[in-house]
């Protein structure tokens, strides 16, 4: 009975991001790499990345998905930090995701709250990919205002 438990809780991984896959539409190539952590090019064509830790119960994972923007967080400095923080008081405000720093060295939003399931973490790197959308408009707006004032 503890051998059929263990078999389960080794295969958990492998059966969500297969389920993650299927409900993303992903090609095989592409479930293999983000379940091996790595950033893949999402639906809505920003970089996903799922950080995976067991959960309480042995038998089910937590899911931290990740969307990044692509800014570099040393691009941003002066008056833009005042808007970067305004903006990460909105998203965690409003949305329930926070801005934060990804080991690439590059913003991402994240959500507050871990996903249980494939389908849940579908659905989330959906709505992620949105509201990072959302962010980047943003800063590219308060960058180009920036530039305007310089020039």
């Amino acid at each position: 009975m503890t051998t059929t438990h263990i078999q389960i809780n080794q295969h958990a991984p492998t059966n969500f991001f297969i389920n993650l896959g299927v409900s993303l539409g992903l090609p095989d190539d592409l479930v293999q790499r983000i379940a091996a952590g790595e950033a893949v090019l999402g639906p809505a064509g920003m970089l996903c990345r799922v950080h995976m830790q067991p959960h309480k119960h042995a038998d089910t994972l937590a899911a931290f998905p990740e969307v990044i923007l692509p800014i570099a967080a040393r691009e941003l400095g002066g008056d833009d930090v005042v808007k970067l923080l305004a903006l990460q008081e909105h998203l965690l405000t409003e949305y329930g995701w926070r801005l934060t720093l990804s080991n690439l060295g590059l913003l991402c939003v994240c959500p507050l709250i871990a996903a249980h399931s494939a389908e849940d973490v579908a659905a989330v790197l959906d709505r992620g990919q949105t509201i990072a959308r959302l962010a980047l408009e943003v800063l590219v707006a308060q960058t180009d205002e920036s530039a305007a004032v310089v020039s």
